[in-house]
């Protein structure tokens, strides 16, 4: 198999399968392709061969689109979670791929990249509806660094300084200023939090926000000698308390 191949393979009995099965499957396999391309990217995705009995079609296009389809069903097959380069939108075509197993006659659909071949099957399925689930928003706060704001679009960016990603923060007219205010500095912002398919804050509709005291720099070794004061040990001899402390 060539770089940018990639095969749909609808295996059920000669003579016996649904057409809608081949022309569903393909459309839902096209939409995954195009899904995974630049935006500005015009979809080429060319047949390059076809077999009749069980449905067996060929695509040719960007090896690098492969590669992600490829990694991103291997991950699927794993576990839930949006793939890495992958969109809920291309998740939710492995969905309806999985529905062209109910067409009539069909027993199979796998999809078949490089040295991946990724059988639609019930455990991946699971998985990609479980990517798709969408978690409650709720009411908290996050802080890290306020890195950029777009007076434009009113959005803003943190990083969150628990898990070093980049959370949206989308803010209203009331805190502009505020917030234009407040880039380069950490903050904590606080408001409706929402949330990605892994659970993860991406995105904070915001209420308030605070920018947090520098905490100024670090002491110097100088500024720590007699901090605990002269009679730190309680009269026991030194040497005596560090080894107390290491039994």
């Amino acid at each position: 198999m060539e770089a940018g191949e990639v095969y749909l393979d609808i295996n059920g009995p000669h003579g016996q399968m649904d057409p809608r099965a081949l022309t569903e499957g393909l459309n839902h396999l096209l939409k995954l392709l195009e899904k995974l391309q630049p935006a500005d990217d015009k979809p080429e995705w060319n047949i390059t061969g076809l077999q009749l009995g069980s449905y067996k079609v060929e695509l040719r296009g960007r090896p690098d689109v492969a590669t992600t389809v490829s990694r991103g069903l291997d991950e699927l097959a794993e576990r839930p979670g949006i793939p890495t380069g992958w969109s809920p939108d291309a998740v939710r075509q492995v969905t309806k791929l999985g529905k062209v197993r109910e067409k009539r006659g069909v027993d199979d659909v796998r999809i078949a990249l490089g040295k991946t071949l990724a059988l639609i099957d019930e455990a991946l399925l699971h998985n990609a509806e479980k990517s798709l689930e969408r978690w409650p928003d709720s009411i908290g706060s996050i802080q890290g660094r306020l890195f950029r704001y777009n007076d434009s679009t009113w959005i803003a960016g943190v990083t969150d300084e628990v898990t070093l990603q980049t959370v949206e923060i989308k803010v209203p007219d009331e805190l502009r200023r505020t917030v234009a205010s407040a880039v380069t500095y950490d903050v904590c912002a606080w408001g409706m939090m929402h949330h990605n398919a892994d659970g993860q804050v991406d995105r904070i509709t915001l209420e308030k926000i605070d920018v947090l005291p520098d905490p100024g720099p670090p002491a110097r070794i100088d500024e720590l000698v007699n901090i605990l004061g002269s009679d730190w040990t309680g009269g026991m001899d030194p040497v005596e308390v560090v080894r107390r402390q290491r039994d």
